[in-house]
């Protein structure tokens, strides 16, 4: 996404998550050992933190719909798997 496209937008950034220490997304991560190689973990963390926030219990079809991130070890049951229990908190 071009920059001039988001002129005058709020932008977060994952070290603009949380303030206080690790997000729930984030800790989900660590125990699911989601993070192999680190490549994609940024936009994947982003990705599904504004998942959840715009829909708390995805299916795996809305997952797989919002990351369009490319996860090249392909930790994609782990992240299903941490997604599924950050829904059910």
């Amino acid at each position: 996404m071009p920059v001039s496209s988001v002129v005058g937008a709020e932008i977060t950034t994952i070290e603009g998550l949380s303030a206080e220490g690790l997000t729930p997304v984030q800790q989900a991560w660590i125990e699911h050992q989601v993070p192999q190689c680190g490549y994609c973990q940024s936009g994947m963390i982003m990705a599904v933190s504004a998942l959840l926030k715009a829909n708390p219990h995805p299916s795996d079809d809305d997952l797989a719909g919002a990351i369009t991130n490319i996860c090249r070890c392909g930790t994609y049951p782990r992240i299903r798997a941490a997604v599924r229990d950050l829904a059910k908190a």
